[in-house]
């Protein structure tokens, strides 16, 4: 009897260690987006940019290693100039969901580095002259060509207190994103999100 009431006292504690070891995180993230696209003709800022944000859900074990997932709406805007028939400018509009699935290294509870994977799922995009030289084109508008496309991910996360955190990260493309002007595009990409975070120890999630 002695011996069965130690080894359940065993298992007890194994069990509440790991529930203590253990956290889920939830929340809401808001990003800013910039891409630069390796098209033959270059937007006029360099870059296409815009906004976004949407919801995440994340696993952190024993305070080092975390795996999370996000589902991201992205907006992103960009004016190119062309000189085929006559001076044009064009107004490229592109929407996709971001969905990175990304592994964490936690050094400390203020600061990780993260690696993985970017899924891009199209939403809508199109390309518009806006403007010729004999003035408003009106609405004139191309389908650019966007696909989905997977990205690989690096980047940071930084805790500012117990709930918000600051998210830096860097995209490469591994396939072609659009086209414009016939000419495919593998892009890099940059984001800036800020987020707020709701823990919960495993006893809560899981009982």
């Amino acid at each position: 009897m002695k011996k069965l009431l130690v080894a359940l006292l065993l298992f007890f504690s194994v069990t509440t260690a790991n529930a203590q070891a253990v956290k889920a995180s939830f929340g809401v993230k808001a990003a800013g987006f910039g891409t630069l696209p390796q098209t033959e003709i270059a937007p006029v800022s360099g870059l296409q940019m815009g906004g976004g944000g949407g919801a995440f859900f994340g696993m952190k074990f024993f305070n080092v290693i975390g795996v999370e997932a996000e589902a991201l709406f992205s907006h992103q805007v960009a004016t190119y100039q062309t000189n085929s028939f006559g001076k044009q400018t064009w107004l490229s509009t592109q929407q996709h969901i971001m969905v990175p699935v990304v592994l964490q290294l936690w050094l400390g509870r203020g600061f990780a580095f993260e690696v993985g994977y970017q899924q891009a799922i199209v939403w809508d995009g199109n390309l518009t002259c806006v403007q010729t030289n004999a003035g408003m084109a009106g609405e004139q508008k191309y389908d650019n060509g966007m696909f989905d496309y997977g990205s690989l991910v690096a980047g940071m996360t930084i805790n500012m207190g117990k709930v918000a955190f600051l998210n830096l990260r860097y995209t490469s493309a591994l396939d072609y994103s659009y086209v414009m002007t016939n000419e495919p595009s593998k892009n890099m990409g940059f984001q800036v999100g800020l987020g707020l975070r709701f823990f919960n120890s495993k006893k809560s999630v899981f009982k």
